[in-house]
C-alpha cells in the first residue's frame, strides 16, 4: 500500500507483470517455431514448383529434354537440358533449399520432362522434409506434366 505523495511500481506488481510475459512466452515461443518450421518446408515446395516449371518451360521452349536434378547432398536444385551435340548444359542458377530442408530418402532425384511438356519417366514422388520437426510435403509429377503438392504432414509412428 502507498501513502498518499508516494509514486513508482512496487515489487509485487513487477512480479505479476513478469509472471505474465514468461506465461505468454511459454505459450507463443513453440508455436511461433512450429510455423517458422512449416514456412522452411513451404518454401522449399514453391522453390521446387518453380523450377519444375522452368524445367518444363524450358523442355517445350527449347524442343529437347530438359530435367530438374535435385540434389541432396549439396541442397540445390537446378534446371538441366542438353546442348546441340548431346552435351548437358545448366539452365540458370542452382537454388538452394532452406535450412533445415531436404529430400526425403537417401539419393538425388532427376525429374525430365520431353519436348512436350511430359514427364519423361511418368508419375514421379518427392518428399521435402523439415529435418527438426519431421514436417513433409510431397511433390508429384503427373505423365501430363502436371505438378501437385500434398498438404503438409508428419508421418505416424
Amino acid at each position: 500500500m502507498r501513502s498518499n505523495g508516494e509514486r513508482g511500481v512496487g515489487l509485487l506488481e513487477i512480479v505479476i507483470v513478469l509472471a505474465i510475459i514468461l506465461v505468454v512466452a511459454v505459450v507463443a515461443v513453440p508455436r511461433a517455431l512450429q510455423s517458422l518450421r512449416a514456412y522452411r518446408v513451404s518454401t522449399g515446395v514453391s522453390m521446387a514448383n518453380e523450377m519444375l516449371m522452368s524445367a518444363r518451360m524450358s523442355a517445350i521452349k527449347r524442343n529437347r529434354t530438359s530435367w530438374l536434378t535435385v540434389d541432396r547432398t549439396a541442397r540445390t536444385v537446378q534446371v538441366r537440358t542438353t546442348d546441340n551435340l548431346g552435351n548437358t548444359i545448366d539452365v540458370g542458377f542452382p537454388q538452394r533449399l532452406p535450412q533445415g530442408v531436404n529430400l526425403n530418402g537417401t539419393s538425388n532425384i532427376d525429374v525430365g520432362f520431353d519436348s512436350l511438356g511430359r514427364s519423361s519417366s511418368g508419375t514421379q514422388t518427392f518428399t521435402i522434409v523439415e529435418a527438426s520437426s519431421n514436417l513433409r510435403k510431397d511433390v508429384t509429377v503427373s505423365p501430363a506434366g502436371k505438378v501437385s503438392v500434398s498438404g503438409m504432414y508428419v508421418p505416424a509412428g
